[in-house]
């Protein structure tokens, strides 16, 4: 965590728990709260899920993409964007097998039909982590997460621990949400042709979100 200094230019102390400051802390999951419950391609799959089949089927996808944002945050703090400016077709290709691959689970989405129709097949935990790994927006918000609440140091393995720790609470608990909201709005999708303008919505906002991500 960055430490900060006081007005005559020395360390300011705060209140801390077993050394990590709690200030920071607090900033940090109000940060990654922000980032990792807007809407986006894990966040919109995940209503979607809970829609289709209830909260518990639901967690093994959740599972799954909870294990792809961590391999995000360790791909991250390893130097993934190092990497891709070393090597931009490695960027490239990355890229273009994002997009196949959320446009492919948003078809699915978007042709699922009313709940009762399918059995939710694509919402495995293996579906989750690959749409995690395969996700900008997800190493988006592992970069921004990382580089704000980190800084190299002696203690810079304590603080990526910590970064990484807290990312993942955040994340369990603010996506585990989306599939709530789907299960409480699961009523809405017993309908074949609401279903289909709805499926069609979340889709769509994945779509959206992937090609922003990548290419705003």
């Amino acid at each position: 965590m960055r430490p900060r200094s006081s007005p005559d230019g020395s360390l300011e102390r705060r209140p801390e728990l077993i050394g990590v400051d709690l200030y920071q802390l607090g900033l940090l999951v109000v940060f990654a709260a922000s980032l990792l419950g807007s809407p986006g391609p894990a966040t919109v799959s995940l209503a979607a899920s809970g829609a289709a089949i209830g909260r518990q089927r639901s967690l093994p996808f959740l599972g799954g993409i909870i294990t792809g944002w961590f391999i995000n945050l360790v791909a991250v703090v390893l130097g993934l964007a190092v990497l891709f400016t070393r090597f931009p077709e490695v960027e490239q290709a990355f890229k273009v097998a994002s997009l196949v691959y959320i446009v492919y689970l948003a078809w699915k989405i978007a042709t699922s039909g009313a709940i009762g129709d399918g059995e939710g097949h694509h919402f495995r935990y293996v579906s989750g982590v690959l749409l995690n790994l395969l996700n900008p927006k997800a190493y988006i918000a592992a970069t921004a997460i990382v580089t704000q609440f980190t800084v190299f140091g002696r203690d810079h393995a304590s603080q990526v621990a910590t970064v990484v720790a807290t990312s993942l609470l955040v994340a369990l608990v603010t996506q585990f949400g989306w599939i709530v909201a789907g299960d409480l709005l699961s009523h809405l999708f017993r309908d074949l042709r609401l279903a289909r303008v709805l499926n069609g919505g979340m889709a769509l906002l994945m779509v959206l979100t992937v090609l922003l991500a990548t290419f705003a």
